[in-house]
């Protein structure tokens, strides 16, 4: 059970996280928050800041965030008082110290990382991609019932990615390892050009990392790598043969082993059918 701290310092315990919601556990009772309550109070917080908190049941606080929360999606402005704790915790927002709590969306979060972030464990992290592709199926299935082109779903998949990797940058085909081109060595696919010397330049799908160097001088934090593929048939274990799949489960070992990744994950989005489906393959060996 873990710990958290209400703006006001009252302590209360929770389990699971802003990605995969929340359970708040008070002595005789439980509150449950869904996914869908903590991304829209993201929403409420990016659109509308400063915007009140509103975390009171009666009186409802007039044009606050939990206002909106009752008013439209019939949710009690009191996942208010648990879910702003551990989005501030985050990075994702501040609030000031006295009511009325007026809550403003970081300036750092919109323009990208200032400070250095703390690494997310691995469950976080798989938690953080499985709600985004969650997301993904219910916002965007039309892309999946037309069988659009792959870039189109990394970028849409990119952005769900930000709302759940505050003070982390979400780049597409990013080709730089700090300030220089981004390269693999030992590639069996690739031959090197005469530019790339002995390695190969590559364009990952999607990264989740804080891009150039930190202020003390570090290397560049990579945090995720994702390859991705769209197909009409098949799962992961069906396709771990197919020649195109086994170049990116071993261009996903090789970013971890020589760009110091974290964590890695490939991702088949599955078009052409009635319905939206993904499927998920996190650190693959």
């Amino acid at each position: 059970m873990l710990r958290g701290t209400t703006v006001t310092g009252r302590r209360f315990h929770y389990s699971g996280s802003l990605a995969a919601g929340l359970v708040v556990s008070f002595k005789s009772s439980v509150m449950k928050i869904t996914p869908v309550t903590v991304r829209t109070i993201r929403t409420e917080i990016a659109n509308r800041s400063p915007v009140l908190m509103g975390a009171n049941r009666k009186p409802r606080v007039r044009n606050s965030v939990g206002e909106t929360l009752y008013e439209k999606h019939r949710v009690s402005p009191q996942a208010m008082s648990y879910v702003l704790p551990l989005l501030i915790e985050e990075g994702f927002c501040t609030v000031n110290d006295r009511k009325p709590f007026v809550i403003h969306r970081n300036i750092g979060d919109i323009h990208g990382p200032t400070l250095k972030m703390s690494f997310p464990s691995a469950r976080e992290v798989k938690e953080r991609l499985a709600c985004s592709l969650e997301m993904l199926k219910t916002d965007d299935e039309y892309l999946f019932r037309k069988n659009l082109n792959e870039r189109t779903f990394t970028h849409k998949l990119a952005e769900h990615l930000q709302c759940h990797f505050s003070g982390w940058h979400v780049d597409c085909e990013y080709n730089r390892d700090g300030t220089v081109p981004k390269e693999l060595f030992n590639l069996s696919s690739c031959q090197p050009s005469k530019a790339d010397e002995d390695g190969c330049t590559v364009f990952p799908d999607i990264i989740v990392h804080q891009r150039g160097k930190s202020g003390d001088g570090e290397p560049t934090r990579n945090l995720l790598v994702i390859e991705a593929k769209e197909s009409k048939k098949g799962c992961i274990s069906n396709n771990s043969y197919d020649a195109e799949h086994s170049r990116d489960y071993e261009k996903l070992r090789l970013y971890k082993k020589q760009l110091g990744y974290r964590h890695s994950a490939f991702v088949i989005f599955w078009v052409g059918q009635d319905y939206a489906a993904c499927e998920l393959d996190f650190d693959p060996k």
